[in-house]
């Protein structure tokens, strides 16, 4: 069973659900799956720290990371920097 699937039947029991999806792949058929499953985000791993804080972030507060932050995929690609570094 994919992630995707896993969400298609969660979402029979809750619509409501919020779903980031974490994925090795992020081509766009990989975002448009996850998108079609019902996913608020997709995060390409290695996924970035301050991205995946973000993804939270946007989705809690109603935000569709997929449509309206397409950016965000090329973030969690980037490592985040030690604390001590910022």
């Amino acid at each position: 069973m994919t992630g995707w699937d896993l969400l298609r039947r969660l979402r029979r029991k809750r619509s409501d659900l919020p779903a980031i999806a974490m994925s090795g792949y992020g081509t766009e058929n990989d975002r448009g799956a996850s998108r079609d499953a019902g996913f608020a985000a997709h995060l390409t791993k290695p996924v970035n720290g301050d991205a995946l804080i973000e993804a939270i972030g946007a989705v809690i507060a109603g935000a569709d990371q997929l449509d309206a932050r397409p950016a965000i995929a090329a973030r969690a690609r980037t490592p985040s920097a030690p604390a001590a570094a910022r």
